[in-house]
């Protein structure tokens, strides 16, 4: 996991990841995205809760070599896509 921020690139936990208000970026490299959906609804309203999600611009996916960049403001349009289609097939 890459966490980016707006003035420096971080490796960290995620207890350390709620206290950096300048986080603008996220890049997993997984095997599938069902699990991350599922986590990544649960940072964002984290994120929301302390006021961090404002300077947050991305999500970033790598699965077997593509990337899938997702705005802020779509993230959690897209852990209800992952999610559906999870329970659905």
């Amino acid at each position: 996991m890459t966490l980016i921020d707006n003035t420096a690139t971080a490796l960290g936990n995620i207890p350390e990841l709620l206290r950096n208000n300048n986080l603008q970026s996220i890049t997993f490299d997984i095997p599938g995205a069902c699990g991350v959906a599922t986590w990544m609804r649960g940072l964002v309203e984290k994120m929301e809760d302390r006021g961090s999600w404002t300077n947050f611009l991305e999500v970033r996916l790598v699965q077997e070599g593509q990337s899938e960049a997702i705005p802020s403001g779509s993230v959690l349009q897209w852990c209800n896509m992952v999610e559906e289609t999870h329970w659905n097939s």
